[in-house]
């Protein structure tokens, strides 16, 4: 029996991330990058000093992800997914034993397999090797995930400096566009979520939503001040027939989609099969019926169809 290693923070150290992570969000969505970064990289320097200190393995996959995060906003597309890379084996590292599998689930692992479609046979190489260290004993030595990624390229021949090549597709993510109002109201669905920890899903709706005719509107893609985020957000659904609201990760969506049925649409609720059983108690009491979906390409385009085209109860 592999003895599982605790990697999270404390009461106070938590809180302290916390607070870092809800401020790099805030400069995030108000599109100040480097704001963003120096509080993301403050975070990730703060559980390495951990380590150091308490002589223990700290969780850092947020931190890394966000840093990806914001890399690939800029176009530096080859760091962003090394950072992506480094946070799918920090989440590797934090669960348990033989269950290494779910990192795919995780934010990272969603960006890498369903954003840059990244060769599927190096993620199980990586999931082999920290499996293997696990079973080795070594799991309170893994600390850096430089050092996994490194053993994991040298064991399948892939240079570190261009695992891009590892990838089917080379993210653009779509910049800002003026404020307006492209379509008819009964074309127009309006597509809500959290638009940092569940882009791909975002992107796979939209994808679909454009494929059978409709026009998808997304307030994160308008160019709009971010004291009026949440006045636009709401003049926008107003403007929709439809609404797609992913509550994974509840957050402002939340507030949209207790209004929307004040403008009498009946949107729909995906969520993945996992956190089904813990979703917001606002969800849970207003009544409305929440889809779940497990794999993003088999599951989230005939889930949407259904919605559109009437055959899917709300």
């Amino acid at each position: 029996m592999v003895e599982r290693v605790d990697r999270s923070l404390s009461p106070a150290q938590d809180e302290k991330a916390r607070q870092l992570e809800s401020e790099g969000y805030v400069q995030v969505r108000l599109g100040r990058s480097r704001q963003a970064w120096a509080l993301y990289e403050e975070d990730l320097r703060m559980r390495q000093t951990i380590q150091d200190e308490e002589d223990r393995p700290v969780h850092k996959g947020g931190p890394l992800h966000m840093m990806g995060f914001i890399l690939l906003f800029e176009d530096k597309t080859e760091d962003a997914l090394q950072h992506f890379v480094q946070a799918y084996i920090e989440d590797t590292l934090t669960v348990d034993f033989g269950h290494e599998e779910e990192a795919d689930t995780a934010p990272a692992g969603l960006f890498l397999r369903d954003l840059f479609h990244i060769n599927p046979v190096f993620l199980r190489g990586i999931k082999r090797i920290v499996h293997e260290k696990k079973a080795g004993g070594l799991w309170k030595s893994l600390r850096d995930p430089l050092e996994i990624l490194k053993e994991a390229s040298e064991r399948m021949n892939v240079d570190t400096r261009n695992i891009l090549s590892l990838c089917s597709t080379v993210p653009r993510v779509p910049r800002k566009v003026p404020v307006g109002f492209p379509g008819p109201w009964e074309k127009r669905v309006f597509i809500g979520g959290n638009y940092i920890a569940h882009m791909p899903i975002l992107i796979k709706i939209k994808e679909i939503v454009i494929r059978l005719g409709y026009e998808p509107v997304i307030i994160d893609e308008i160019d709009v001040s971010g004291d009026l985020i949440h006045h636009h957000s709401l003049m926008y659904l107003h403007t929709c027939k439809f609404a797609i609201f992913e509550i994974t990760s509840p957050g402002g969506q939340l507030m949209e989609v207790e209004r929307a049925r004040d403008y009498d649409i009946k949107p729909l609720l995906v969520c993945t099969a996992a956190a089904a059983g813990s979703l917001s108690g606002m969800i849970q009491t207003i009544g409305l019926k929440t889809t779940t979906y497990g794999d993003i390409d088999r599951d989230i385009p005939p889930i949407v169809e259904a919605y559109l085209c009437g055959q899917l109860a709300s």
